[in-house]
């Protein structure tokens, strides 16, 4: 596993809508330098420490991503019970 420290935005974070949308735009691009460029770019400002960010695994690549898109936020459940995840 790597050792890549995300700081994703969280459920509450500002711009939800125009990184979804940027996230969504990346994703859709053809596989070319270009765009994966433009992915490293993307995800950047996420992570401590940049170096790091080739190095993260397929899974963190997409709880990253997912995150973006609105998934993988717990919902607090109002009888304090775990409510699991969306």
């Amino acid at each position: 596993m790597s050792k890549i420290k995300w700081k994703l935005p969280g459920p509450d974070a500002p711009g939800y809508l125009r990184k979804r949308r940027e996230v969504i735009d990346l994703l859709d691009a053809e596989p070319t330098p270009e765009s994966m460029e433009n992915l490293i770019e993307f995800l950047t400002p996420y992570v401590e420490d940049p170096d790091t960010l080739l190095d993260c695994s397929r899974r963190e690549y997409g709880t990253a991503m997912l995150s973006f898109l609105g998934y993988g936020f717990k919902v607090p459940d109002p009888k304090g019970e775990s409510s699991g995840e969306h």
